[in-house]
């Protein structure tokens, strides 16, 4: 008995070592092309091509001040209040950085959603700080996140703008 056992269990791994026979495998069918949502088009900012483009030239130069509000951004995400003062002092040379941005008349809403959002930030670190509230710093937070999706916003109605015909 013991040796038809052993057969058994050496006939079985001979098998699955050897894989047997497989069933075919079906043609790949191709796969259906991603549906993607179509961009919003952007709201005119209300400027001119050129205005547009000048406040987009003046953003370039100063991507280097928003990388850093970037960066400080990142860098106060989940820091222990110790950390948490070069960080604002760091947002705080930023926004003085963003405040000189000179910008046709037309594209300052958008300098202004800047200021609000690298503000928000500001706020809700100082905020957390002082212990206020979680509901005060959520708010803050909120205030920030929404002036900054409105800047990037902004930026799209320049862009749109700067290339329009």
């Amino acid at each position: 008995m013991r040796a038809i056992l052993v057969f058994l269990v050496v006939a079985a791994l001979a098998l699955a070592a050897c894989g047997g026979s497989k069933a075919p495998s079906p043609t790949p069918t191709p796969a259906a092309p991603p549906t993607v949502a179509p961009l919003a088009t952007p709201e005119p900012s209300g400027c001119t091509a050129a205005d547009a483009q000048k406040a987009l030239d003046a953003y370039k130069a100063a991507a280097p001040t928003t990388t850093r509000f970037d960066n400080a951004r990142e860098g106060a995400s989940g820091a222990t209040k110790d950390l948490l003062p070069p960080v604002v002092a760091e947002l705080e040379s930023v926004r003085t950085a963003v405040g000189v941005i000179v910008l046709p008349d037309c594209a300052a809403p958008s300098k202004q959603h800047l200021l609000s959002s690298i503000s928000g930030v500001i706020q809700a670190l100082t905020d957390y700080q002082a212990d206020k509230p979680d509901a005060d710093v959520q708010a803050s937070v909120q205030q920030s996140s929404t002036m900054y999706e409105r800047w990037k916003a902004d930026l799209a109605s320049l862009l749109a703008d700067a290339t329009r015909k």
